[in-house]
């Protein structure tokens, strides 16, 4: 039996399969598209052939793929969701906490125990000291996963047992990204106006690594080699939203934002970097 299985093997979760490796775990893979699992095979992991066999070599499953949704899917499979009992779900796909809330209660139902966690920092982070993952839920299932988790990143720890607090922070910790990319957008187009290399507006801003790697992908125009893609982090944000509609709180800034995520996917550029909303900032003339 091996330690732990990962279920999702696009950038995040293999990399999370990779840190959990090079740490000295055995480690089963399985992803809907069999070669990102093969790839893996290829060092050190285990690779069954089925979804129901790869659940069942561990005692953790760890989740990382698109929505809570396709998760469910997945562990409602004929032959899946009866090798769930006994064992600990971890779920690092980006939701809401009603979404948090309401697949801990199904997984209880199978009689396994649920921790909802939520990855805070880019896939380049995993498995160094400065990632960061935070989790919430049942405090049984994280005494039985924490031990093996904290070979994620630098930065690992449960927040409380409500579980859907790891996701409400996740969702925070999103948000201010996007005020980020918004600003940095803007930023741009102030230089533009007024005919100003971007590199002075780098400049001002030596602390913050992520403003100027925003920046620097306007400047050198290098939006094609994205971590995330305009489109994945249009999904999370559609997740802000319908967040706030479910805490009743106001929506009128994930709403103005998700505005300029929908003119850059109607206008191509979904599989580009986040910070291409900018290239939905009109030029307009100089006054004369």
């Amino acid at each position: 039996m091996t330690a732990v299985t990962c279920i999702g093997l696009g950038l995040m979760g293999s990399t999370l399969a990779r840190a959990a490796l090079a740490s000295g775990h055995d480690v089963a893979v399985w992803n809907r598209t069999p070669g990102k699992a093969r790839m893996l095979a290829d060092i050190g992991a285990v690779a069954p052939d089925t979804l129901a066999d790869a659940i069942a070599a561990s005692p953790i499953i760890l989740i990382c793929i698109d929505s809570y949704a396709s998760t469910r899917v997945l562990l409602e499979t004929n032959g899946v969701a009866n090798r769930l009992a006994g064992r600990t779900i971890v779920n690092l796909t980006t939701g809401t906490p009603r979404e948090a809330e309401a697949l801990s209660v199904w997984v209880g139902e199978q009689d396994a125990r649920y921790l909802d966690g939520a990855i805070l920092c880019g896939p380049g982070a995993i498995g160094t000291a400065g990632g960061e993952l935070v989790f919430s839920g049942d405090a049984l299932a994280w005494q039985v996963a924490g031990p093996l988790l904290t070979c994620l990143a630098g930065k690992v720890r449960s927040v409380g047992r409500a579980v859907g607090d790891a996701a409400a922070l996740d969702l925070a910790w999103l948000t201010m990204s996007y005020v980020k990319f918004m600003g940095v957008a803007h930023a741009a187009s102030i230089c533009r106006a007024q005919g100003i290399d971007l590199q002075a507006f780098i400049d001002l801003f030596p602390a913050d690594p992520f403003a100027c790697k925003l920046a620097r992908i306007i400047k050198d125009e290098a939006y094609d080699q994205p971590t995330a893609t305009l489109q994945v982090w249009g999904e999370a944000l559609a997740r802000i939203q319908m967040q706030a509609r479910d805490a009743g709180i106001p929506s009128a800034m994930p709403d103005f934002v998700a505005g300029y995520f929908r003119r850059a996917m109607d206008m191509g550029l979904g599989q580009q970097e986040a910070i291409a909303i900018y290239k939905t900032l009109p030029v307009n003339e100089q006054p004369t």
